[in-house]
């Protein structure tokens, strides 16, 4: 019986080191732009041989040597991207001096509803509705939205969406692994 509880005192431990290790991570990862390969490792130590703590942590492992872009970083892009996202539906095919003088022409004005409440499938109205959904934070519906732009601006936007979909794949793996971390921490013998 002495030995039971003594093992149980051990996992309720490691649990409470795997917690405090993912505070710090997360921690890390908020950081913009900024390597968390230290802290990554660290957090893989204290999972020990929990896969589903590691299966989690694993998933972090790509970004971990250059960081995430923060989600107030994201939204500044997205705000300084939008633009050409638009103008990337208008513009002729092709790299000639037409798209050049287009492009220039087109950079000067911009005319779009920034509440969201537009109606359509054209990409000033899916970027004025993913705008809408980033004002609420709401990074899962902006992504949505953006899947339905048309080949051009979603090449544009490529990159960008890439960013965002680290980023919320970082977040919710590391809400799961702080669970993760708490139901050890509670776990009965």
């Amino acid at each position: 019986m002495d030995l039971a509880i003594r093992e149980l005192q051990a996992r309720r431990s490691s649990a409470a080191a795997l917690l405090l290790a993912a505070g710090q991570l997360r921690e890390a990862v908020a950081a913009e732009r900024r390597p968390f390969d230290a802290e990554w490792r660290a957090a893989r130590v204290l999972a020990g041989e929990d896969a589903e703590s590691l299966a989690l942590l694993d998933g972090l492992k790509e970004q971990a040597a250059a960081g995430i872009a923060t989600r107030a970083a994201l939204v500044q892009r997205f705000d300084a991207l939008a633009p050409a996202l638009i103008r990337a539906e208008i513009l002729p095919e092709g790299d000639g001096w037409w798209r050049h003088a287009a492009d220039r022409l087109l950079s000067l004005i911009t005319i779009r509803r920034e509440d969201g409440a537009t109606i359509g499938q054209n990409a000033a109205a899916i970027i004025g509705r993913a705008q809408a959904a980033l004002t609420r934070g709401d990074f899962a519906a902006a992504l949505t939205e953006l899947e339905f732009l048309s080949p051009g601006p979603a090449e544009a936007a490529r990159p960008w969406i890439a960013e965002a979909k680290a980023r919320q794949g970082a977040d919710k793996a590391l809400s799961q692994l702080t669970a993760q971390a708490v139901a050890l921490a509670g776990a009965k013998p």
